[in-house]
């Protein structure tokens, strides 16, 4: 999450967890503009193991659990968390003068979550493309790979909306600039939306 753009919804995750946990999360931003949660208890890494098989170790290999892909409203509301936290609405202008054309996107550090989320777009409706891109780090002179979906167009978006929705006001608010207006601008911060919806 973006330590600017995602400033609201992280307090509103933090006090999610806190209501359904009972546990103080610390707030940590890394990498110049990212946020992340921490903190440590045993039996709340055990309920993710044991519930949700969520490996105890590095997290190279998870996918959404059974028990959530095969629940309707639990798997619409996992695909809004990860949506809400790893996607972005972007919009292009595909040879026009305005950015009208939207594009929901999000890139993974592994093919078996994107295979997964894929998947669960797929089960509900959505028509979803995915690739790999390679990309490069100059901050490390690093090259990685990432494994990118994109759910592309008017369709899928109102899909998404009517389906899925979002709890965080990035998303939120460049989904109903685009609405009033029919197109957004990539410049425009959260702030000039927030002031733009009025």
């Amino acid at each position: 999450m973006n330590a600017v753009e995602d400033l609201e919804y992280s307090k509103f995750v933090l006090n999610l967890k806190k209501i359904l946990f009972n546990i103080d999360f610390k707030t940590r931003i890394i990498k110049e503009n990212e946020i992340r949660f921490n903190t440590y208890s045993k039996t709340l890494a055990r309920f993710y193991n044991e519930i949700f098989n969520i490996p105890l170790g590095p997290k190279t290999n998870i996918k959404i659990p059974e028990i959530i892909e095969n629940t309707p409203v639990l798997l619409k509301s996992c695909l809004r968390g990860i949506i809400d936290t790893d996607f972005s609405l972007a919009f292009k202008n595909r040879g026009k003068r305005k950015n009208f054309y939207p594009v929901l996107m999000a890139s993974f550090g592994n093919k078996i979550i994107m295979e997964s989320v894929k998947r669960a777009f797929d089960s509900l409706g959505f028509k979803t493309s995915s690739f790999v891109a390679k990309k490069y780090d100059k901050r490390y002179n690093k090259s990685s790979f990432g494994y990118q979906i994109t759910l592309n167009g008017k369709d899928n978006i109102e899909l998404w909306w009517k389906l899925i929705g979002s709890h965080n006001p990035r998303l939120m608010t460049r989904y109903s600039t685009w609405k009033k207006f029919g197109h957004v601008s990539p410049h425009l911060s959260i702030k000039e939306r927030i002031e733009m919806l009025k």
